[in-house]
């Protein structure tokens, strides 16, 4: 997963994913375009993330249906879980 970091509105470096998280892996999109991202209070540039074409949509959305069935069958403590280490 590739970082772009920016400092944050307290001065903390901040570290931005660029990359596409598509069925567990960060990928680059498939058609090799970015889009940056700005401080919408100082129109500062703070990040370039891959932009989704619909390759990447598909894929996605593939993804998300392959994992609906377990993770609707997961207790919310389960999914709690699991969001706080992928958040780690």
């Amino acid at each position: 997963m590739l970082l772009d970091a920016h400092r944050g509105e307290h001065g903390a470096l901040l570290a931005v994913p660029e990359d596409l998280f598509i069925d567990g892996e960060w990928v680059a999109g498939s058609g090799g375009e970015r889009v940056a991202v700005t401080d919408p209070a100082t129109g500062e540039r703070i990040a370039s993330v891959a932009s989704a074409g619909p390759e990447d949509v598909h894929r996605a959305i593939a993804a998300a249906k392959r994992a609906f069935a377990g993770w609707s069958r997961m207790l919310a403590r389960g999914r709690a879980s699991v969001l706080k280490r992928w958040h780690e």
